[in-house]
């Protein structure tokens, strides 16, 4: 079966000719930069929204300042907006990845779902872990900048593309292991079977976000390359947005994993 999809189709198109002339006004590394960045912020913007909504209306039901029908009600309209932005956020994704002509609105639609519901998240998570969207935020960007450091020393010319992934999935997972080693002498993690399984599941997710970006990194040297046309930023910038918002989510969960743990100790 042979998948319809926009960019591989014009990729294809572009370098059939023997003669190839670079389009002027094509894809650039620098559009994308821009557009993943202005994709980032508005997902961050909505998350903090959101998340500081969520926490203003918690602590204000924690101070009395709401009895419990109104927190009831509260959640009941914070659940009906979860679901809209999943929606929403899945919808944007895939016209953002499939559609050229309006992969610009498809990219906003996701950012902004993706994000508020990050922003849920993190406003839950910080109120039995305070600070832990801060510390999942500098451990994605440790993570995304690995990444791009093994893209960007040009391992694709020496190794192959699951000999990269395999290499920069190998070394987060070194990292990893000695931080939770020392946070298990430290915290008393329990290491029941459950956690375990957890935490390889989160890992796995993990992994999966950082070969979602590498396999984005390669799609913007094609299109930069190959003087695509400059909508396909667009895409690529969701892609990179995806993977980013991946790898947080789940480095967020093993966080909140180890001190739910640190706690029955």
């Amino acid at each position: 079966m042979q998948i319809n999809n926009p960019f591989i189709n014009q990729a294809k198109s572009n370098t059939s000719s023997t003669t190839f002339t670079q389009v002027a006004d094509g894809a650039t590394r620098k559009g994308i930069s821009l557009k993943t960045l202005f994709l980032l912020i508005v997902g961050i913007a909505a998350g903090a929204i959101v998340g500081f909504m969520f926490r203003r209306q918690i602590q204000t039901y924690i101070d009395g300042g709401l009895s419990d029908n109104q927190m009831a009600e509260f959640l009941r309209k914070l659940l009906i907006f979860a679901i809209v932005a999943s929606v929403a956020q899945f919808i944007g994704y895939l016209i953002g990845r499939l559609s050229l002509r309006l992969a610009a609105f498809g990219a906003v639609v996701y950012a902004v779902g993706e994000g508020s519901l990050i922003g849920i998240l993190c406003g839950a998570g910080e109120i039995f872990v305070p600070g832990v969207t801060v510390v999942a935020g500098g451990a994605t960007i440790a993570i995304v900048g690995l990444t791009y450091l093994a893209y960007a020393l040009n391992l694709r010319k020496h190794m192959s593309k699951i000999g990269i992934f395999a290499l920069v999935y190998a070394l987060g997972l070194i990292l990893t292991v000695i931080g939770l080693s020392l946070y298990s002498v430290l915290g008393h993690v329990s290491w029941n079977t459950y956690f375990t399984i957890e935490m390889v599941i989160a890992a796995l997710y993990i992994g999966w976000g950082i070969l979602m970006l590498l396999m984005t990194f390669w799609e913007a040297e094609i299109a930069t390359e190959n003087g695509l046309d400059k909508r396909n930023e667009w895409s690529i910038a969701l892609g990179i947005l995806y993977a980013v918002f991946l790898i947080f989510v789940y480095v967020f969960r093993i966080i909140i994993l180890i001190a739910a743990n640190s706690e029955k100790r």
